[in-house]
């Protein structure tokens, strides 16, 4: 297989889904937002995101994943400029209530299934997981409704609970593509 087009394969398809992404949001007046931890942690999750994808193509080529992440991280710079970034800091007593909501005897399997498939040391989600879903609680209580958008099974996989529990939508990445691009 030539490093090209696998170049091709991995890049094209991720940068047309950016700028179809916001495109579509704008054409829909949708507004994106985003807190600066969400964004702190973008950038680790490309880079492990393409190394993964390029393990488990065989292809060892550190240039082309280099050069691959760089567009990616440009990439990303324009779609941060399309955000609304809201600086709300983390409420404490919000994260407990997200600690208890994760704790209830109800979800114990699937907690340890999750815990099992993401090989983590505790059961519970981790810390920045349950600000995260702490500060899209306050977002929403600020706003009429968001959609939040996520590829983490610590949401996907309660997202009926969390909008029962908490009023906020959780929609897989898979979802929303199909929503937002149909």
């Amino acid at each position: 297989m030539r490093y090209g087009r696998v170049r091709r394969e991995l890049s094209e398809p991720c940068t047309q889904i950016f700028r179809k992404f916001v495109h579509t949001c704008r054409e829909r007046g949708i507004s994106c937002i985003s807190t600066p931890e969400v964004l702190g942690q973008i950038p680790g999750v490309i880079i492990r995101k393409v190394n993964e994808e390029f393990d488990r193509l065989g292809i060892r080529g550190f240039a082309i994943r280099q050069d691959i992440i760089r567009k990616l991280m440009r990439n990303l710079r324009r779609f941060e400029d399309n955000l609304e970034v809201f600086d709300i800091g983390v409420d404490h007593q919000l994260v407990d209530r997200v600690r208890e909501f994760y704790s209830k005897p109800e979800f114990a399997e699937r907690i340890e299934k999750l815990r099992n498939r993401k090989n983590r040391e505790t059961l519970l989600p981790e810390e920045s997981d349950m600000e995260i879903i702490s500060q899209a609680i306050r977002i929403n209580n600020k706003r009429l409704s968001i959609d939040f958008i996520s590829s983490d099974g610590d949401f996907t996989h309660f997202s009926e609970e969390i909008e029962g529990e908490f009023g906020i939508c959780v929609v897989s990445v898979a979802e929303a593509y199909g929503v937002y691009f149909r």
